[in-house]
């Protein structure tokens, strides 16, 4: 694994794995080399992701932690103040993290740093296969504080999905537009990450509430009154939770006026859904990159990352 000398821990609950995925695979360019591992040639800013855990530089790949001890035996590695970590998938995989760390740290060079190390070392066990390396990165997990906001309803996505999906088409200093932005979860996520943010609703009752938690957060994002079949304006991509047509109002003629007007406001856009409308995106020329799932007993949102035809990745 020479060639990809960066690996990435993703770090998800269950329901939101293949969001995870996509969203791992669009940071770090890489590869998943096992269920929480993707392997990349490049360095990736995981602080600004939803799921991925950290980065560390590659040393070593291997299938047991024996393997790894004698590649240690002769690697001659050494650093001052350093520390060793140990991620294991699941829980329950027979290997004593303790032991490892131990068995680790005795064939390190230079002094360890338990309490403030400047140097960690990370071995991550994800189903049997080992990988071993040098931590560069890690998620400031800066989405949490942004659970607890005045404002909310039943239907709000997360808001580590909401950070996912900016993420999978929007970079920092690019502008999204959310035109059903409910409670404000995708704004306040697009200008944690850098991303700036447009947000607008049809319900008065949704834009005071999403005015107030961007003031809450200290963001300022402009927020209208506005019909998402109607607004105009050019954005870098649209990020949106649809109406689901449960909790909220929804019907097939807003999805096809909504899917008309998309192709007037962004060449780019990622759509969460409680339904898989590809069919209908195809149909007014967007091409359907990726369709993760956030699976849910009494709903499965459809995250649907679009381009349009002829229009390469942002």
């Amino acid at each position: 694994m020479a060639e990809k000398p960066y690996a990435y821990l993703i770090l998800s609950p269950a329901p939101d794995y293949e969001i995870a995925i996509a969203e791992a695979r669009r940071l770090t360019g890489g590869e998943l080399a096992s269920p929480r591992v993707v392997v990349a040639e490049g360095e990736a800013d995981v602080s600004r992701s939803a799921y991925l855990g950290l980065c560390m530089r590659l040393l070593h790949h291997g299938a047991s932690l024996e393997e790894l001890l004698r590649w240690l035996d002769g690697a001659g590695l050494a650093a001052e103040g350093f520390a060793v970590a140990v991620e294991k998938r699941p829980r329950k995989f027979p290997l004593s993290a303790r032991r490892a760390a131990w068995e680790i740290g005795a064939r390190i060079g230079g002094s360890p740093n338990l309490s403030q190390p400047r140097v960690v070392f990370q071995l991550i066990v994800d189903e049997g296969a080992f990988y071993f390396g040098r931590v560069v990165g890690k998620n400031d997990t800066s989405w949490e504080e942004r659970r607890h906001r005045p404002f909310t309803f039943s239907s709000a996505i997360d808001v580590r999905v909401a950070r996912a999906m900016v993420n999978l088409v929007a970079r920092p200093g690019e502008v999204i537009l959310d035109p059903c932005c409910g409670s404000g979860t995708i704004l306040c996520e697009a200008r944690a990450v850098g991303v700036r943010a447009v947000g607008g609703d049809i319900n008065w009752k949704m834009v005071f509430g999403a005015r107030e938690n961007t003031r809450y957060f200290g963001l300022r994002v402009p927020i209208v009154l506005c019909d998402a079949r109607t607004i105009a304006g050019r954005f870098d991509a649209v990020v949106t939770n649809l109406p689901y047509g449960r909790w909220s109002a929804a019907s097939g003629e807003f999805y096809e006026r909504f899917a008309e007007n998309l192709g007037r406001l962004a060449p780019r856009a990622c759509l969460a859904a409680g339904e898989d409308l590809s069919p209908l995106f195809a149909r007014h020329g967007w091409r359907v990159r990726e369709k993760p799932r956030q699976l849910g007993h009494s709903l499965t949102r459809h995250i649907h990352v679009l381009e349009r035809a002829g229009v390469g990745e942002g």
